[in-house]
């Protein structure tokens, strides 16, 4: 039984720089609960993997926020 679950939320005006991508996927990476984070400029969308019973979409929006960018809605499967 796989006890993860994936987060994507897209993000307006990421940009296609390098830096900010890298910057935002450390600053996922920080959450608890957190196994992977990718961070995609071509589709600005955040991809999180995480453990269900630590991290939901909500941490996931605020935290982006708190870096700068500005998140959408968080669809977890």
């Amino acid at each position: 039984m796989d006890n993860t679950h994936q987060i994507r939320v897209p993000i307006r005006d990421l940009g296609c720089g390098a830096a900010e991508p890298i910057r935002l996927e450390r600053a996922l990476r920080s959450i608890e609960g957190v196994l992977t984070a990718y961070v995609n400029p071509a589709t600005d969308t955040a991809y999180v993997v995480g453990d269900p019973a630590v991290v939901d979409g909500r941490t996931v929006v605020r935290v982006i926020a708190q870096a700068g960018f500005s998140p959408g809605r968080a669809a977890e499967s």
